[in-house]
Order: structure tokens, then C-alpha cells, then sequence
């Protein structure tokens, strides 16, 4: 937890969290949200004490683990599958890539976590691709048969895009 985004950490993926979780929510480490999904918060505080005085030789382990961890949600997204741009979970995770990625030095897991820069890069690029042409498809289609549909659907994906530029 002390290499990722402080906020809404899913703990399904970060399985050894789960059996942490009631301890840590006692003591008031973390603030737990009940629901599909479970998610967890933590001060940046709280992280940066477990990062500078507590990880100690189980730092580059622990950050193996988060970036294999992200990795494994980041190869649910097939560029040339459509139907991963909706199950993909990728969206969900890349604050939490973007900050086991600042996290990550020359000798914590660097290739693994290469890899993982070039996967959501990847993804990233091919969804807002996929984002500029729902624009031009929206904008086209207004005037057309079933066009309000089509532009709807143009509409959501254009507001999805808009939350992912946002600085978090």
C-alpha cells in the first residue's frame, strides 16, 4: 500500500491486503469502503512512514509485488479485442501506476516496472485514440439516422476521457 495512490486502493487485487485489513482499520491506519469493490485509504503520511522507516530490505520485494501486481490488470486490456475496452479494469489503476512508477529507482524491480510504464502506455494511448475518434463519430453523427444514440455513446466516452486527464 505504500507504493500506490493513497486513495481508493482495490484490495481484491493486492490479496495480502485482506488479511491486513481489519488490523490496520482497527489501529486507524486505513479507511475501508464496503462494497464491490472493496477499497482502502491511506494517508500519504501513513505511506511515506512505512516507505522511509519500516521497508528496510523488503522495499524492492514489496514493490516487485505492487508492479506485478498492476501489471496483471494492465494485460487484461487487448487493443484489438473491443470487448477488453469495457472489462479492462485498467482505468481503475492508473493513479496506482503512475505512483508505483514514481516510487520505482534504479534497483526497485526497474525492468518490471519498464514494462509496466510500456503496458499502460499502451493502453492509455490506444483508449484515447479510441476517445478522439468517438468524438468525431459524435460529431458526424448528429445529423444522421440514430444519430442521438451514436452521439450518447460518443458523449460518455468523451466525459470518461475528460476524468482520465484530470490531474489526480
Amino acid at each position: 500500500m505504500a507504493f500506490l495512490d493513497p486513495d481508493n486502493i482495490p484490495v481484491t487485487v493486492f490479496e495480502d491486503f485482506q488479511l491486513l485489513l481489519p488490523a490496520l482499520e482497527e489501529h486507524g491506519l486505513v479507511q475501508v469502503q464496503r462494497g464491490p469493490p472493496v477499497l482502502v485509504s491511506i494517508h500519504a503520511l501513513t505511506q511515506q512512514v512505512i516507505r522511509e522507516r519500516l521497508m528496510g530490505d523488503a522495499r524492492s520485494p514489496a514493490l516487485r509485488a505492487v508492479v506485478a501486481a498492476l501489471q496483471a490488470q494492465m494485460d487484461t486490456f487487448d487493443k484489438d479485442k473491443a470487448e477488453t475496452y469495457h472489462v479492462c479494469t485498467c482505468w481503475a489503476y492508473t493513479a496506482h501506476v503512475r505512483a508505483a512508477l514514481e516510487h520505482a529507482g534504479d534497483t526497485d524491480a526497474s525492468e518490471d516496472a519498464a514494462r509496466l510504464a510500456v503496458a499502460a502506455g499502451s493502453f492509455l494511448q490506444q483508449v484515447t485514440s479510441a476517445y478522439a475518434e468517438a468524438r468525431l463519430v459524435r460529431a458526424r453523427s448528429r445529423d444522421s439516422a440514430g444519430g442521438r444514440r451514436v452521439a450518447r455513446v460518443g458523449a460518455v466516452l468523451y466525459a470518461h476521457r475528460q476524468c482520465l486527464l484530470q490531474p489526480g
